[in-house]
């Protein structure tokens, strides 16, 4: 099946799912991977909104604004192939990930630091389980799908650096907000060092593997080139994100972002600096490609059971960049444009 094929494809399935979505592609990201759709999208949808409604997170009216996001259809897109009890979990995570980053992007730290230490202390390996006292809804949430993943079977190795990744995560958004705060933007190498582990892909990358119970071993893991698969591939979905996330961010003054970055050092327009954003996204994507056909010689000695895990690996990855442009392309949530502020009050946030 041709690029252009897989396009169509995508196109018509996302236009029959529901209005907004399967419309042509707004940019033109190179991404030659094949679209494909979790036939359990409706039924992980309906969980996970009863979920955080349950949890307190999310009102009524907040999970209106946040069916918006279509959250779904990322879930979906990059888990095609697993179970329903498993989509259902991948997207509780995702949902979770999504409305967290809306709550912690902050100019001001202390109004997210409280949320941010609980967060961590859930994830720590020495505290007790659940939520601290008083604990903000996204943090119960987060202590019950902790709880989840940890009961699904892998190993407290694999735990841990779910755990680990989590952590690194959530602790990026006190950098931002002093960012944010001394309004000084970093250059574009450090931005998208930075951006590795503030758009939380290799947590969420990491969690692909439990959807298809498959735990890497310690050798393939601290392989550079799988290491160097993993950086490709979240700097691709991260920078395509900053392209398609530009005016929601820069509404409420927010200029994390690689855009406003290249435009600064670069000297050139905005429009110049989106061609230059989606130019160096597919320079990522065709590095990544690049290492996944050298895999057979750089890891000769790997098992058969390796392999077979690697391969699987592989597909996530494949995934996780092809679901990212899907879920681009037919989420609401970039459409918002935040007031300006000390953080932005935004779609489920502002619904009552």
């Amino acid at each position: 099946m041709t690029t252009a094929d897989t396009t169509a494809s995508a196109t018509r399935d996302l236009a029959a799912y529901g209005p907004g979505l399967g419309s042509a592609p707004r940019y033109a990201f190179f991404c030659p991977m094949p679209y494909a759709m979790n036939p359990h999208i409706e039924a992980a949808r309906t969980h996970t909104l009863d979920f955080y409604r349950r949890l307190g997170v999310l009102t009524d009216k907040g999970a209106e604004a946040a069916s918006g996001y279509r959250i779904e259809v990322w879930s979906a897109c990059v888990h095609p192939d697993c179970d329903e009890d498993s989509l259902k979990l991948m997207h509780d995570w995702d949902m979770w990930g999504t409305l967290t980053d809306d709550y912690m992007e902050a100019r001001d730290v202390s109004l997210v630091k409280p949320m941010i230490e609980g967060c961590l202390a859930i994830l720590a390996p020495d505290t007790a389980e659940g939520a601290r006292p008083g604990a903000h809804p996204l943090e119960i949430a987060l202590a019950d799908i902790w709880r989840t993943t940890r009961e699904r079977g892998m190993s407290p190795r694999w735990n841990q650096r779910l755990a680990d990744r989590l952590s690194r995560w959530i602790e990026t958004y006190l950098r931002d907000a002093d960012i944010r705060a001394k309004d000084r933007l970093p250059s574009l190498e450090r931005y998208i060092d930075n951006r590795l582990w503030s758009g939380a892909s290799p947590a969420y990358i990491h969690l692909t593997t439990l959807a298809y119970d498959c735990e890497m071993s310690e050798a393939l893991l601290a392989s550079p080139t799988v290491n160097a698969m993993l950086h490709s591939c979240s700097t691709f979905a991260h920078l395509a994100n900053d392209v398609y996330g530009l005016e929601r961010d820069a509404s409420w003054g927010d200029d994390i972002n690689a855009v406003p970055i290249i435009e600064r050092d670069f000297g050139c327009t905005r429009e110049e600096a989106i061609r230059r954003t989606i130019e160096l996204a597919d320079n990522y994507m065709r590095h990544y490609l690049s290492l996944e056909k050298s895999l057979p010689s750089v890891l000769p000695q790997a098992s058969t059971e390796d392999r077979e895990k690697l391969d699987t690996f592989v597909t996530c990855f494949r995934h996780y960049m092809r679901g990212a442009l899907d879920f681009y392309e037919g989420t609401g949530r970039y459409d918002e444009r935040p007031e300006a502020g000390d953080y932005h009050k935004v779609g489920w946030l502002a619904a009552d």
